[in-house]
């Protein structure tokens, strides 16, 4: 099942970071598939790891290139990519000690910083990583 559905409005014109936003749907609709299994208790403990892994390597590779080109707005990224990987923290310590197991929460707040997050943040680098990564 598929929750996430990746479209060409969502690309930000970067291959290796388009990958990268393809990797975290696809992490989203294996727990989403879960979920409508019934199966979200069980597979949360599982995905949230993996997932929170990949964010941050995610992170990791786009603020590299922001900061080769000299992105202006490094700073307020980095910023909000901070706050959301708190938030996945946070969300994983609740499940590991058993205060949240169903995934739901995590889901909801998954899908909606990714979408909102690649298309009004990460398209504000998108030309300016494509005129200056080159020249590195």
């Amino acid at each position: 099942m598929t929750l996430l559905k990746w479209k060409d409005e969502y690309s930000v014109s970067v291959p290796a970071l388009d990958a990268q936003h393809k990797e975290l749907f696809a992490m989203s609709n294996e727990l989403y598939s879960a979920i409508k299994d019934g199966k979200g208790a069980q597979a949360t403990p599982d995905i949230l790891p993996k997932l929170a892994a990949y964010v941050g390597k995610h992170f990791d590779n786009e603020e590299k290139l922001m900061l080769r080109a000299n992105y202006p707005k490094y700073d307020s990224h980095k910023t909000e990519h901070e706050k959301f990987a708190a938030e996945v923290t946070k969300m994983a310590k609740q499940i590991e000690s058993g205060k949240s197991a169903d995934g739901l929460e995590l889901l909801n707040h998954l899908q909606k910083w990714l979408l909102s997050h690649i298309l009004t943040i990460d398209k504000q680098y998108s030309s300016h990583l494509l005129n200056n990564i080159e020249q590195g």
